[in-house]
């Protein structure tokens, strides 16, 4: 997919996905069209990891259920009886998570690199959420590179610049900077993302300080994820990168 208009109906599909990160209807209603369309075990890997949100909820609701054993509440046969039951269906519930991370991880060793284009390498299975790519760690260049063609194909929420490090001090400051050479330094485009933060406690036109270094990292998170979005012609995504 490129940054032009979608023109067939999976990019259309795809484009919902895209543009409306937060909703999940996109994504199962592309999942459908891939099923439909001989891509079976795509759209069972975003069910398999959409459904891990409702079984863990689940599974915390019981878990909570039967933390107290509820003789000591009463009344005795009664209460017996329901948190017998309980106990069944949290290992009911505990059983499905483990056959779905099984089914998952399998999906994931026989197609993440071809999920993963056009990085045209297996990205870790962690790095997929609700049933796409949604974190990348990469170098400057490549994130450069690829970034509109890695925008227009997956719903991406998180990056990370392998090779854009800054000093790990106790009392900071923690500075990016526009330039070249150094490992806090980014390019103008990029830098320019990041005068739009509230979280920089003080930006100039050449450099942005934070007051801590998760600050400052997550903040050029945000600024790559802005960034790639606009070059691949979306939206921002709310509360985060700049458009």
């Amino acid at each position: 997919m490129t940054t032009d208009k979608p023109t067939t109906v999976e990019e259309a599909l795809l484009w919902d996905v895209l543009a409306d990160h937060a909703d999940d209807t996109p994504r199962l209603i592309l999942a459908d069209w891939w099923e439909e369309n001989g891509q079976e075990e795509r759209a069972e890997f975003v069910r398999v990891q959409l459904e891990f949100p409702r079984l863990e909820t689940r599974y915390d609701e019981l878990e909570r259920a039967t933390s107290t054993h509820p003789l000591s509440r009463g009344p005795g046969a009664v209460a017996a009886s329901c948190w017998c039951a309980k106990c069944g269906e949290l290992e009911d519930v505990y059983a499905e998570c483990r056959k779905l991370r099984d089914r998952e991880k399998e999906l994931w060793l026989t197609h993440n690199g071809r999920w993963s284009l056009p990085l045209g390498v297996g990205r870790p299975l962690e790095d997929f959420r609700r049933g796409f790519l949604s974190r990348v760690k990469l170098t400057l260049a490549a994130f450069m590179k690829h970034a509109a063609d890695l925008f227009s194909a997956h719903p991406i929420e998180e990056v990370v610049l392998s090779d854009r490090t800054l000093a790990d001090r106790h009392e900071g400051p923690w500075c990016w900077t526009v330039g070249v050479g150094f490992t806090n330094s980014l390019p103008a485009a990029l830098f320019s993302k990041l005068a739009h933060r509230a979280r920089a406690r003080s930006v100039s036109r050449v450099n942005a300080f934070y007051d801590s270094l998760a600050e400052a990292i997550a903040d050029l998170s945000l600024a790559c994820v802005g960034y790639g979005r606009s070059l691949a012609g979306l939206p921002p995504l709310e509360g985060g990168g700049a458009g």
